[in-house]
């Protein structure tokens, strides 16, 4: 059994869920149910109350694609349907939707891997160590640079 499901995979779900074996289903519907499955993972980092509507259609579109499965037929304007691979994937793996955790937080490998090096660039730098040796909480490079990460270099 796999631990995760792909974006791919969590919107045939959502799509089967909601009837998509015998009529078009609306993108913003796909959305809103895709969220309920993975909480996070389909919204803006920023905004995490909102969905992000543009990683639910690439879900959709890559779908489609006969090399990534082909489980999705449609279009934006039309709607989408599950394919016959779709019906297939999905009666063979819905069991396996209850117990998987589908939620995470929206970043990509690349956008983690930046953080990592930020975060170690940030802990050798001299503004920290200014901060570290005067028990100042202010330093101007610092403070400006750590607003972009996400992450607590306090700790």
């Amino acid at each position: 059994m796999k631990s995760s499901f792909s974006n791919i995979e969590i919107v045939t779900f959502s799509l089967y869920l909601l009837g998509g074996t015998s009529v078009f289903i609306d993108t913003e519907d796909i959305a809103v149910k895709a969220n309920e499955l993975a909480p996070g993972r389909f919204t803006w980092r920023k905004y995490k109350d909102q969905i992000n509507i543009y990683n639910v259609r690439k879900g959709l579109w890559d779908g489609k694609n006969s090399k990534k499965g082909g489980y999705i037929l449609g279009s934006h304007n039309r709607g989408w349907m599950l394919s016959k691979d779709g019906l297939k994937f999905c009666k063979s793996r819905i069991k396996d939707l209850e117990s998987t955790d589908l939620s995470r937080l929206p970043v990509s490998q690349k956008e983690l891997n930046w953080k990592i090096h930020e975060k170690r660039r940030m802990l050798s730098c001299a503004a920290y160590e200014k901060v570290i040796e005067d028990r100042l909480h202010v330093s101007f490079q610092f403070t400006c640079i750590s607003k972009i990460c996400t992450f607590s270099l306090w700790n």
